[in-house]
């Protein structure tokens, strides 16, 4: 860890806000949200704490529920390229709402990369205008994959089939936020790694243990965290983090406080200040925000 290496020293003041990555953090593993984190949203509604989505997916991919609940504030979606506001009318219905910031991939640079992948057995996915794209074949590819049909489950699930294909998808886009591919192969794996690491305008990431999520290197959650500090006129240091992935470290090492789940990469360990007791199951994030709060 980062500051600490104790798991149960909690800081007992109230946070300036509080964000937190989904998969792997704040849902469990069948994508549901625990009844604990519920709770520590409806806590931090009543101290009057903006909670901040903050995840890989497109905001096309953030629950009903969680954008729904009075505490969430803001969405920082596709590690950090888009940050958005949640809008609320008068009788409480929610959705995102005003773009505030975007930090993009290049159409050029999207092109190159799926030029290069489309021979490899991976899949390729578009994540534009606030939409997660895949082309349709790519749905068939990964069920030939050899992993457990359950680790591509949220590609599968999440992804706006599109009957053109990727280059298409890429040309037609206005804002392109991150492109991804789903891999059952090392080797295709560390080709793909090796193309982007080439390309200093680019960063990758893994949110998930076969999918390498690519942005504009700028966009990172840590940075998509610092950005909404700034504009809100928060503390960075007053800012309380979870997550548990690789793509989560750079939100983790930022924040003032930055939390590891049980379940968490080693690399989500090594830069978070605390770590639960409990893992993404059990609520790990929501009973260990409560203590937190006091």
């Amino acid at each position: 860890m980062k500051m600490s290496q104790l798991t149960t020293s909690l800081s007992t003041h109230v946070p300036g806000l509080v964000a937190a990555d989904l998969d792997g953090t704040f849902l469990d593993d069948e994508k549901r949200i625990p009844a604990a984190n519920l709770e520590a949203l409806d806590r931090l509604a009543a101290l009057g704490v903006p909670f901040v989505v903050c995840t890989g997916r497109g905001v096309a991919g953030v629950p009903a529920e969680v954008i729904a609940h009075p505490a969430t504030s803001y969405v920082i979606s596709a590690n950090g390229a888009v940050v958005q506001a949640v809008e609320r009318d008068g009788v409480g219905d929610a959705r995102p709402g005003e773009v505030l910031h975007t930090v993009t991939v290049d159409a050029d640079d999207a092109l190159a990369l799926f030029d290069f992948v489309r021979e490899h057995p991976v899949s390729f996915d578009v994540f534009a205008d606030g939409r997660m794209m895949m082309e349709e074949r790519y749905f068939d590819l990964l069920m030939t994959l050899p992993v457990d049909p359950k680790e591509h489950l949220l590609p599968r699930t999440l992804r706006e089939r599109r009957d053109i294909p990727s280059d298409e998808i890429i040309r037609e886009a206005r804002s392109i936020e991150r492109v991804s591919c789903f891999w059952g192969y090392e080797a295709d794996r560390d080709a793909i790694v090796a193309f982007v690491d080439a390309r200093p305008q680019l960063a990758w990431a893994c949110g998930d243990k076969h999918i390498i999520e690519v942005t504009n290197v700028n966009a990172t959650k840590g940075n998509g965290l610092a950005w909404l500090c700034g504009h809100l006129g928060v503390d960075l240091a007053r800012a309380w983090a979870f997550g548990d992935s690789e793509n989560d470290v750079t939100m983790l090492e930022r924040a003032g406080v930055g939390v590891a789940l049980a379940n968490s990469m080693q690399a989500a360990l090594d830069a978070a200040d605390q770590v639960t007791s409990l893992d993404n199951n059990a609520g790990g994030l929501g009973r260990h925000l409560m203590g937190m709060l006091g």
